[in-house]
């Protein structure tokens, strides 16, 4: 086997400054970008799946160390059906409120559990959600939610978006 001589520092110095005038001549590479990540909203980067943002820290964590793709998706897979994610899920569509948000925004907010749960294969029926949403009305709604109840058919769920919408 046959070695090579140590570059001497003058030789090094030529090579190093010729490989960094190579880069700047080239402009930035494929990995650098011009502008800065917000990371604060959805769609903050170019180019960067907004579904990227909504990854939590604790996913990041648990999949660093991972050397495969299959092993990434299964440790993902496992953390979001497991009982105690369905479960906290669960908690956060019993606790909501409206409180001052618009009806919109309760309404996603609370549909957002509900898909959150069917992707964990855990679906929920329409009438169980409208009970979840009704729950989480202050005393105002109370009118809306009396003639809710004196109707003889079930309300559905855009019937209780829209009365809620008029009743704001």
């Amino acid at each position: 086997m046959c070695c090579l001589p140590k570059p001497t520092d003058e030789q090094w110095l030529s090579n190093t400054k010729s490989r960094e005038a190579s880069k700047a001549a080239a402009g930035p590479g494929p990995s650098t970008s011009s502008r800065k990540c917000s990371g604060t909203r959805p769609g903050g980067c170019k180019g960067v799946p907004p579904d990227l943002y909504l990854a939590r820290k604790e996913v990041l964590i648990e999949v660093a160390a991972l050397t495969s793709s299959k092993a990434m998706w299964d440790a993902i897979r496992s953390m979001f059906t497991s009982t105690s994610w369905i479960n906290n899920l669960r908690i956060a569509l019993a606790n909501g409120r409206k409180e001052n948000k618009t009806v919109t925004v309760y309404f996603t907010e609370t549909k957002s559990y509900t898909e959150e749960l069917a992707r964990a294969g855990k679906t929920l029926a329409e009438e169980k959600l409208i009970s979840y949403i009704l729950a989480g009305l202050d005393k105002n709604y109370n009118p809306l939610v009396s003639a809710l109840d004196a109707r003889m058919e079930e309300v559905t769920l855009n019937e209780l978006f829209a009365q809620m919408s008029n009743f704001d």
